[in-house]
């Protein structure tokens, strides 16, 4: 689980990733089918990281429960290894509930490098 200090949890830091503002403070986001990271850059302070799922991806909770704690988790593996100050925003797509644990990883950590966070 992600220590407290790495999350982002309020609705105000969630909407710093979205509109006009986002590119203009050194915004960046890659996506793939399955998922969407958005990341900007901070001056100080620790990488923090935030999840959306929608309903869409499915109706149970407990499916995108399983999915972003397999994202957590991928997360919280390779935090250490982050180059820089980073908030991360990553938006679950509904793609992603079909896929295993590896496919996940493999997916994540791949967009990781094509932005060379890690």
């Amino acid at each position: 689980m992600l220590p407290k200090e790495n999350r982002i949890t309020k609705k105000k830091e969630f909407d710093g990733f979205f509109g006009r503002d986002f590119k203009v403070n050194g915004g960046y986001s890659v996506s793939s089918n399955n998922f969407v990271i958005k990341t900007k850059l901070v001056k100080s302070g620790s990488n923090r990281i935030g999840f959306i799922i929608n309903t869409k991806v499915d109706k149970r909770a407990t499916v995108r429960n399983r999915v972003k704690r397999q994202v957590r988790e991928i997360f919280f593996n390779n935090l250490k290894q982050f180059n820089r100050k980073v908030d991360v925003l990553v938006v679950i797509q509904p793609a992603a509930k079909n896929l295993t644990f590896k496919q996940i990883e493999d997916d994540v950590v791949g967009m990781l490098r094509k932005i060379r966070l890690i």
